[in-house]
């Protein structure tokens, strides 16, 4: 727990860290923070997340898992490929449900980005961002049922 506490502390700082652009509000916003960030941070950062999805702490997981995804959608080309593999490994072995639910859509939307169509950048935290996929793949869903 003191390490899990420690990291998130410590990617905190990194994220306030340096010359902040113009849009100083976007720092609230972990993956919006990431966007503003040197490469030296952004580095940092890829290893805190990839650490906090070892964590034993399910909400630490969880909301590594949300913003690693919205990292993903928010800056495309970012190499996170080791974050996905976690990720799908967590989707199958998380040990909550929760944990796995919200890693299989993750999974999911690393495999399929088309399938969001909203703009993520504007969640201004996990669960807003799960649902709104969440809500997403019930209208693909529908209607793909309908056709």
């Amino acid at each position: 727990m003191k390490v899990g506490t420690l990291v998130v502390a410590g990617l905190m700082l990194a994220m306030t860290a340096g010359t902040p652009r113009t849009n100083a509000g976007d720092l609230g916003n972990a993956a919006k923070a990431l966007t503003t960030m040197n490469q030296a941070q952004i580095e940092f950062a890829k290893k805190s997340y990839l650490n906090c999805l070892n964590s034993t702490n399910e909400g630490v997981v969880q909301s590594a898992i949300g913003i690693i995804l919205q990292w993903r959608l928010i800056n495309p080309q970012e190499d996170l490929s080791k974050h996905q593999e976690k990720i799908s490994d967590l989707a199958l072995n998380g040990s909550t449900p929760g944990t796995r639910f919200k890693a299989s859509l993750a999974s999911l939307v690393f495999d399929s980005p088309g399938i969001v169509n909203f703009d993520a950048a504007a969640c201004d935290d996990c669960g807003q961002l799960f649902d709104a996929i969440a809500g997403s793949v019930r209208q693909m869903l529908v209607g793909h049922n309908l056709h």
